[in-house]
């Protein structure tokens, strides 16, 4: 489905909503009374006016239950597998007018002239279903969102009715708001708008909101809500919370008022009377956003956990309440339709976040979420961009692709719009430079506040005011995919190229100055960092300085932009043909995405070293007289590799094991999902293996493979059965195949299972499946069975740390694997 982006219409509808709620929480239900007033301000004559039913998603015949099923590839969903009880759905107990109703769709037939206030009165009973998403109870809070019969946007496309689709927030007119609740006496009820009236009895209460224009409302209730109550200027601030985290109230304190004061003077001036913040058991996602409320989900039921060590709770609370107060403006103000459009409140939305994290995380204060790991992690990250490296991962392919011109659930990653309009405006950030680009903001509220703006129209908007053609700029962000890159080159005349894809200026450090550069210059310089703020996302930051930019630490790297990377590990290693001596691994990649390297080697002379790229390989290995060579092309399911093995002298080998040899050929590896093909054909013999792992409710992960060898072979060719189901690439070339303490006193050279009676087993065929159950995560208990003609077993304990994967066999021997 195609969608052709036209400019704001020239007419916007409007409504008054009447609804009062009768609340009955025996059943879960809510009868509901409403009046809508609609304004058709168009110059259209409607026939008909199409409502939302969105309550009606969480029930198994529904377009969302499919939309999950096609998006997760399951069979069945959360609701297919509840109980009816527990569904949710909307029903249309009698309306003023003729109407019909399919799924999520109400339609009413009354004709509305140009110009015309039409009135209809619907009676409904709402369902309220278990909490799925949004709409729903959970413990003993009720959250009711998207749960009234909700006219759609009638603009220059027609009738914009989308009902609840997955991966797809929504697009409503704007209206002025009375809603009566009527609860029992003692529940607490927080609300879109303010409270103008409120009866009270001996066992129920009434009360009755306002709100004006709002594109929607939302409300919830619990009988264990506490409120804290706080002001700012003239608004009032309400938190409820349910699990008296103190936590919880004084973080959202301090970033309701921060967030509401900041946006307010970099935007536009925040409308409402009140903001509610709701301690939630949301299902969609760490928050949510409604008119003048919002809800932040419990980081417990989000699985985010406190450790003694990182201090991940409080990060995320930071991040995502000023996150959700932005909507307030790109959404609340701005009401973009967000199932076609939803980077014009998402995308923008984040770089408000970001913007904001910027002012109150400063350099120092973003350490303190790993708590007692502070230090450690200032040394490994320094001056670390989180933003760039998350970022860089929403592009990777299946999931990069444009977020124009589909509607949202039919993309293949929603988080594309978030990121993608995101760095949209951090690259207009760069070009426009602070002040114009703060001034165009301002502008944007200015013209469309409380309207239905298009994509088009903020990019006409910025082009008018900066005298720019951003056509590059939106091909590359909005209808594309992939990224930009800008670049610096030495030429023959030691003086420096600035090259980028398209030919905006930059910023640019020059010799400690700052300019504005467009590619194609040419300069004189000894030092040249492009976009030294990293507003601009590349595919490739390691180009952008010169000199190039390394980093080296021990044991490991934590991926920055614009480094190459290098981590080194020592080693000590002792046997009792060459006594002790020592070893380093190193491993090195750009930013963990492209120039790959790593290399092994011993004070004996023992080495490795490998490089590749995302299409191609090259691996050189000596060890012990053994000499591999591999070179190839691959991609993510294929490899194509040439290769070499040559062995010419057998002093330091068992002869029982290896023998002298020369052998050329290639391998041919395939990967598909949960499968894996390797093959390795010279002229003299076929060698292959086929492995496939799955995982059952995610604690235990089940793997099977299968060994063949063909033809006239070298005997270290040879199937062995020794050692657990092993994968040695660092330590096998660290260590000497004779000897070595890490494998007891048995050889370890291909794969297969640790024998009890210690015997070295060897084969042209053979069968073998594991078992691991891992309640924790890094480590569990595992169980190898092995079948030669006859079967083999062991079993032990396993830790995994990263790549390394430590093996207990049969409580008697170690093993180690790295992947």
């Amino acid at each position: 489905m195609i969608e052709i982006l036209f400019s704001i219409a020239n007419f916007q509808n409007f409504i008054n909503y009447e609804i009062f709620v009768d609340f009955d929480d025996s059943l879960s239900i809510i009868k509901g009374y409403e009046t809508i007033y609609y304004i058709n301000n168009s110059k259209d004559t409607l026939k008909y006016i199409e409502l939302n039913l969105y309550a009606n998603a969480f029930r198994p015949n529904s377009k969302y239950n499919q939309d999950i099923k096609n998006k997760l590839k399951v069979k069945k969903t959360e609701i297919d597998r509840s109980k009816p009880k527990d569904w949710g759905y909307i029903i249309i107990d009698s309306c003023s007018e003729k109407f019909d109703t399919n799924d999520m769709l109400m339609r009413v037939y009354k004709t509305i002239l140009p110009n015309e206030t039409t009135k209809i009165f619907i009676k409904f009973t709402l369902k309220i279903p278990k909490l799925f998403d949004r709409l729903g109870k959970a413990e003993q809070e009720y959250e009711i969102t998207q749960w009234y019969p909700k006219v759609g946007v009638y603009d220059e496309r027609g009738w914009r009715t989308y009902g609840y689709r997955y991966n797809t927030e929504f697009y409503g007119d704007y209206a002025n708001w009375k809603v009566s609740i009527k609860t029992k006496k003692n529940y607490v009820v927080g609300a879109s708008g303010y409270l103008v009236d409120s009866i009270v009895n001996d066992s129920f209460k009434i009360l009755t909101y306002k709100l004006e224009k709002a594109h929607d409302f939302a409300f919830v209730m619990s009988k264990r809500y506490k409120v804290e109550e706080i002001n700012y200027d003239s608004i009032k601030i309400y938190i409820l919370h349910y699990s008296n985290d103190s936590n919880f109230i004084k973080v959202a304190k301090y970033h309701s008022i921060n967030a509401l004061k900041i946006f307010s003077k970099k935007l536009y001036p925040y409308p409402y009377k009140t903001l509610t913040i709701v301690e939630s058991h949301l299902r969609a996602g760490g928050g949510m956003e409604y008119p003048a409320l919002v809800l932040i989900t419990n980081p417990k039921e989000f699985k985010i956990r406190r450790f003694r060590l990182i201090n991940s709770k409080n990060y995320y609370l930071a991040i995502v309440i000023p996150h959700e107060i932005g909507h307030q403006w790109f959404y609340g103000i701005i009401g973009n339709d967000e199932a076609y459009e939803a980077w014009l409140d998402e995308g923008m939305n984040s770089y408000l976040e970001d913007y904001y994290n910027h002012l109150v995380f400063n350099d120092e204060s973003i350490y303190n979420i790993f708590g007692n790991l502070r230090k450690i992690m200032k040394f490994y990250l320094g001056n670390y961009d989180f933003r760039l490296f998350s970022d860089y991962f929403v592009y990777l392919e299946p999931y990069n692709e444009p977020i124009l011109g589909k509607p949202a659930w039919e993309m293949k990653n929603y988080w594309q719009v978030y990121n993608r309009g995101k760095n949209l405006m951090l690259a207009l950030q760069d070009i426009l430079g602070d002040s114009l680009f703060d001034l165009i903001l301002k502008e944007y509220f200015k013209r469309f506040a409380f309207k239905h703006p298009r994509s088009e129209d903020f990019i006409k908007l910025v082009e008018e005011i900066s005298n720019l053609d951003l056509t590059a700029l939106k091909n590359q962000w909005l209808y594309g995919k992939g990224l930009p890159n800008y670049s610096v080159y030495k030429t023959i005349n030691n003086t420096f190229l600035i090259k980028g894809t398209y030919k905006y200026p930059i910023s640019t450090i020059i010799d400690n100055n700052l300019l504005k550069l467009k590619p194609d210059t040419i300069i004189n310089a000894k030092k040249i960092i492009i976009d030294p703020y990293n507003r601009v996302l590349e595919s490739d930051e390691w180009d952008n300085t010169y000199p190039r930019r390394f980093e080296i630490k021990p044991f490991f790297n934590i991926p920055k932009m614009g480094y190459y990377q290098i981590s080194y590990i020592p080693f000590i290693f002792y046997n009792p043909f060459d006594n002790y001596f020592f070893g380093i691994y190193l491993r090195g990649s750009e930013s963990y995405k492209r120039h790959f390297f790593s290399y092994g080697g011993n004070t004996k002379g023992d080495f490795y070293l490998g490089f590749w790229e995302n299409n191609f390989l090259f691996n050189l290995k000596f060890v012990k007289n053994i000499f591999n060579f591999d070179f190839g092309l691959k991609n993510k399911f294929i490899q194509l590799i040439v290769f070499n093995d040559y062995i010419n002298d057998l002093s330091y080998l068992d002869e029982n094991y290896f023998q002298k040899s020369n052998v050329w050929g290639i391998k041919i590896n395939g990967f598909y999902k949960n499968l894996k093909i390797f093959s390795k054909i010279s002229k003299d013999f076929l060698k292959f293996n086929i492995n496939y792992n799955f995982n059952i409710l995610k604690m235990l992960n089940v793997q099977f493979s299968y060994y063949r060898i063909f033809g006239n072979y070298p005997v270290h060719e040879r199937i062995y059965i020794d050692g657990g189901f092993l994968y040695p690439r660092a330590f096998e070339i660290l260590l000497p195949y004779k000897g070595s303490w890490f494998y007891s006193k048995y050889l370890v050279f291909n794969d297969g299972i640790y024998s009890k009676r210690g015997e070295n087993i060897f084969s042209d065929e053979f069968a073998l499946s594991e078992f691991k159950i891992s309640p924790f995560g890094i480590f569990g208990v595992y169980s190898s069975v092995g079948w030669t003609g006859k079967i083999y077993i062991d079993y032990g304990i396993y830790l995994k740390l990263y790549k390394i994967e430590l093996k207990f066999v049969n409580f008697n021997s170690f093993i180690v694997k790295i992947n």
